[in-house]
């Protein structure tokens, strides 16, 4: 194996940024040290002597044998010696804590949980060099385990630093050290924080073929949580689903979140199979549906044109949380899609019945709906005047929706009325719309009205788009 410092330069040092972590330059507070000297360590640059080291208490069993103990024994000798260590970091710092922890014999009973104390005191105190060779030397003694290095992770994680993870991560591989759940988990989180999905998957089901989850894995099971949400939520992939099942079937448990995620994944796939599998999965667990599970099923059902299934949802969820807004603009859009608007006037008549307040989700769900379906523009501006007669102002997207439409529909009436809206939100024009304007009023005696707008706020367009509108207006 290559010396320690050498490999930790070239892996660290020289890394390039990967993702969302770049390398951290290294520097030790503690000369390590480098030689051994009566089984014990000896520093090159040997510190001082600290007079008060050790003058309220010995050391405790120094001799290299450990005679005849009992258990309780051994116990009691490494908890004072822990105890020890911890008190002359508190009083005299790293140093003196170091000194104490390496001056111990390694066949001393308390010399291997004392080092991987020494190891997490690196770690706090920001040395993680001297922490790496501590981890070395149990690893020469072969008293080394996943343990001895899960703090070293856990403070590259903190620095966001992948290539120190990789490095440690390495290192084990070629020591023979096993990785346990913790190591697995920490490696998996900055994979997947770093993009690396691929072998973010592939290190998941490397621990899935060696190793079987257990009541200690469920504090660690974040970053695999975390893994299946980027795999279904952003990559839209249908291995999150199948690397959920087969860690589900090994007692691997997610929080509603997670479910929520998967059923607004089937939902749109209209899978009605998945959505109850996962019903049945969320109740068999005890995962109490929340809001957002009830609006992301109605929300499935509509995609499925179930609306039964999508009523009966709904029920539950007034019984539950009462009436809800989102769930009636939720229910309502999937009967918009459906061109169902007999039940959408009913809804809409019934939530304000209940004294909720449309909001711009609500008059959105209608107007596009109208819109698909066909509707003329007298019906839709009547929709859009309604909605800011109730001071509910168009978020962007409505508002290109509905100027598209009624620039196609050649109502310059409706066109001015989006512009003035549009006056509040911080998007100019651009040219394409405006040669869109051109292409269909060009021969309209109302498209006077658009061009004297556009001339008193030309704020309204893009550089492009005044340059293109100077052609018009000429």
């Amino acid at each position: 194996m290559r010396c320690l410092e050498v490999e930790m330069h070239l892996m660290l040092c020289n890394k390039p940024k990967v993702g969302f972590i770049g390398f951290l330059p290294f520097s030790s507070s503690v000369k390590f040290l480098e030689h051994r000297k009566q089984k014990a360590f000896l520093s090159r640059h040997s510190y001082r002597p600290l007079r008060c080291a050790h003058r309220n208490g010995t050391v405790f069993c120094s001799k290299s044998t450990n005679g005849f103990r009992t258990s309780t024994d051994f116990i009691d000798i490494t908890e004072q010696n822990r105890k020890k260590v911890l008190n002359l970091y508190e009083t005299y710092g790293l140093q003196s804590a170091a000194q104490y922890s390496l001056s111990l014999d390694e066949n001393h009973i308390a010399s291997t949980v004392l080092l991987n104390q020494l190891i997490q005191l690196c770690c706090r105190e920001g040395d993680v060099v001297f922490a790496l060779k501590v981890a070395e030397e149990l690893t020469k003694r072969g008293q080394a385990t996943a343990y001895s290095f899960r703090e070293i992770v856990r403070f590259f994680i903190r620095q966001r630093n992948l290539a120190g993870v990789q490095y440690v991560w390495k290192y084990c591989s070629q020591a023979g050290i096993e990785k346990d759940f913790a190591m697995y988990s920490c490696y998996v989180y900055c994979l997947v924080g770093a993009n690396l999905i691929e072998e973010a998957v592939a290190t998941v089901y490397e621990y899935l073929a060696k190793s079987s989850l257990t009541n200690e894995f469920i504090p660690f099971q974040t970053s695999f949580d975390w893994l299946i949400r980027k795999l279904v939520r952003e990559k839209s992939d249908i291995r999150g689903w199948k690397l959920f099942k087969e860690l589900h079937s090994k007692g691997f448990r997610v929080p509603v979140i997670t479910f929520n995620i998967f059923l607004d994944f089937f939902g749109k796939r209209k899978s009605r199979r998945e959505v109850e599998e996962i019903l049945c999965l969320m109740e068999s667990d005890g995962i109490e549906p929340d809001r957002v599970t009830y609006n992301t099923l109605i929300k499935a059902y509509g995609y499925m044109r179930r609306h039964d299934l999508a009523e009966a949802t709904f029920k539950q969820q007034i019984s539950k949380f009462g009436p809800q807004l989102v769930g009636f603009n939720t229910l309502m859009n999937g009967y918009c899609e459906d061109k169902k608007f007999a039940r959408v006037l009913e809804l809409f008549a019934q939530l304000k019945e209940l004294g909720l307040k449309p909001d711009v989700k609500t008059y959105s769900t209608i107007i596009k709906g109208q819109i698909l379906s066909g509707e003329n523009s007298s019906t839709v501006m009547c929709w859009y005047r309604q909605m800011r007669d109730e001071n509910v102002y168009p978020d962007l997207k409505l508002a290109y929706s509905v100027l598209t439409f009624f620039t196609r529909n050649t109502c310059a009436e409706g066109v001015c009325l989006v512009l003035n809206d549009l006056r509040t939100l911080s998007k100019p024009l651009d040219a394409a719309i405006i040669q869109y304007f051109m292409d269909n009023f060009r021969d309209s005696l109302e498209s006077q009205n658009i061009r004297d707008m556009l001339c008193r706020y030309p704020e309204l367009m893009e550089e492009n788009a005044q340059k293109r509108f100077e052609q018009w207006k000429d």
